[in-house]
């Protein structure tokens, strides 16, 4: 069975683009083979932990793969999950449902809080991403 022809794929980005740990072996066998021994008792590497050299050819993989569907008119969307930013925005966006709830906040107040909190974050990307 096929897909249909309008079928397009959402790629989630590999972990380690997105600051989270990562173990050393999801790397590919050669990038395992090029990176250096995890310090004292850590088990996972990190994106900031990682020499540069590492981090440019991962950046360069992870778009050789996505090129080809991307070329293709295939390619929906590719989901960049940072971890840290969806702690600071689910949190921001509980306190103002909290107020909105507990405190009476008027609705049109708590829609722009949002919306501000939401907005700030979508348009300020990630800016070490190549």
């Amino acid at each position: 069975m096929r897909p249909p022809d309008d079928f397009k794929f959402n790629i989630k980005a590999f972990r380690l683009l997105t600051g989270h740990q990562t173990p050393p072996n999801v790397f590919p066998p050669d990038i395992q083979q090029a990176l250096p021994p995890l310090s004292g008792r850590k088990k996972n590497w990190y994106y900031a932990d990682l020499p540069r050299e590492i981090v440019d050819e991962i950046w360069l993989r992870f778009k050789a793969a996505v090129e080809p569907l991307k070329a293709a008119c295939k390619l929906r969307a590719v989901h960049f999950q940072y971890l840290h930013s969806a702690m600071v925005f689910g949190a921001g966006i509980a306190i103002t449902f909290a107020a909105y709830r507990l405190l009476n906040l008027i609705a049109v107040a708590a829609f722009w809080i949002a919306y501000i909190l939401t907005r700030e974050g979508l348009q300020n990307p990630v800016r070490d991403g190549r």
